[in-house]
């Protein structure tokens, strides 16, 4: 993809998160407001995005499927060895220790980064972007949890079960993905309206997130050093390390771009 491109998208994306923290710091929206539009965006909007590109996506074989299921759930290692290393520096607390580990490990995959992947790489790299979420989804609700309650939430493989049951992204990518490797046909109008309710994600996310931002104090945040830290390296070292490490197994600059991201 040409770089201008890219760059353009990405000034796009900022230009919708400023509407979000000027629509509240104007008084435009209400906290109750800003939790409505993310239930819609996470129950409605992501559920539409990942049904309309898979089942409209590109061609992906069962092979496909699995490799990139597989190099997604790896990419989690360079991030936990990171983690390790960053609690044990900075000498953390074990209940913060769990609460870093899963900052390092888990971004915000689903909210931020189907709408982004969307807006910079196009609608068919959803399709890859959703298959590399099924690990993030298994993960987050089993060992997420356990980390952030410091080991005191006993989590089953019933109960986990039972989250991802009722978590309409992670289903809607389940659901599509056999339904497009049996070849079962797509009505018309249950496409058009996923692909509808798909289109409304990418400016509805960015303008929310903007609307969180505008209540963070940007000076508490850069008074933490340790928290500095991790944020440059989730940010950027880690994705980073993912991608020049993919870079010369992987012949798909577009897989490669997508997980490490």
């Amino acid at each position: 993809m040409n770089l201008f491109i890219v760059i353009q998208q990405i000034i796009v994306l900022f230009f919708l998160i400023a509407v979000g923290v000027f629509a509240k710091q104007r008084n435009m929206v209400t906290d109750a407001g800003i939790k409505s539009l993310s239930s819609v965006v996470v129950n409605f909007g992501l559920p539409g995005m990942i049904i309309s590109s898979i089942l409209g996506g590109p061609d992906i074989n069962n092979k496909t499927v699995l490799f990139v299921v597989g190099i997604a759930a790896l990419s989690y290692l360079p991030a936990f060895i990171l983690a390790v290393a960053f609690n044990k520096f900075f000498k953390v607390d074990k209940q913060r220790a769990g609460v870093y580990t899963f900052m390092f490990l888990f971004s915000n995959a689903g909210f931020m980064g189907l709408p982004m992947v969307n807006a910079v790489f196009g609608r068919d790299a959803v399709s890859y972007a959703s298959l590399a979420g099924i690990p993030f989804y298994l993960l987050v609700y089993s060992l997420g949890i356990a980390l952030v309650s410091g080991g005191k939430a006993k989590r089953t493989p019933k109960d986990v079960v039972k989250t991802l049951l009722t978590n309409f992204p992670f289903m809607s990518a389940i659901i599509s993905l056999f339904w497009f490797l049996l070849k079962l046909p797509v009505p018309g109008i249950i496409f058009t309206t996923a692909s509808f309710l798909g289109d409304m994600c990418t400016p509805l996310s960015m303008i929310v997130i903007g609307t969180t931002l505008a209540g963070v104090s940007a000076t508490a945040i850069f008074k933490d050093k340790s928290l500095v830290v991790m944020s440059v390296c989730r940010l950027l070292v880690i994705p980073t390390i993912i991608f020049f490490t993919l870079t010369p197994f992987i012949d798909n600059d577009l897989l490669v771009g997508i997980v490490a991201l």
